[in-house]
């Protein structure tokens, strides 16, 4: 197997012959990205309630431009 498809296995790819890699020669580095990369319950829960806040103040945007479109177009006028 060539490095290049080691080095794209070891950065979480899957080439066509990921079968011939030998995982058990793992560097410390890796380890350490993986275990970086890990969150725990409560952290994930807590990026989750900011994302739907997030979602929630895209809509209260959404809501005001809709409302000033439909005062320039005229149209806030004729349903008030």
């Amino acid at each position: 197997m060539t490095s290049s498809n080691k080095r794209r296995y070891m950065d979480g790819c899957f080439c066509g012959d990921w079968v011939d890699v030998d995982v058990t020669q793992q560097s410390k580095f890796h380890e350490a990205i993986a275990q970086r990369k890990r969150k725990d319950l409560q952290t994930l829960l807590e990026e989750l309630e900011e994302i739907k806040k997030n979602f929630e103040k895209i809509a209260e945007k959404q809501a005001l431009l809709d409302n000033l479109w439909k005062f320039h177009n005229g149209d806030f006028a004729e349903q008030g």
